[in-house]
């Protein structure tokens, strides 16, 4: 979405838009040339967030870490953190 210049549409979720540490991690991969790694360190309303442990059925998916964390966050968000630890 920073690609094309739409980010901000992500802030109709809500004031602050959550990103897992694990997605947070394979953005800063792609370099600080990247626009999206630009946009995740000067966009005060993206907050990097550890995200909770990955239940047994979604580690059953074999995604990657970035995909696994996002499920795990929008089933257990840090508001609902009770539920996981």
């Amino acid at each position: 979405m920073s690609r094309s210049s739409f980010l901000d549409l992500l802030q109709l979720l809500g004031e602050e838009v959550l990103v897992p540490s694990a997605v947070a991690v394979e953005i800063q991969q792609r370099g600080v040339e990247d626009p999206t790694v630009a946009a995740l360190s000067q966009t005060n309303w993206l907050t990097v967030v550890e995200a909770p442990p990955t239940p047994e059925i979604i580690q059953s998916w074999d995604l990657g870490k970035g995909e696994s964390s996002s499920f795990d966050l929008g089933l257990y968000p840090p508001r609902y953190k009770s539920n996981y630890g």
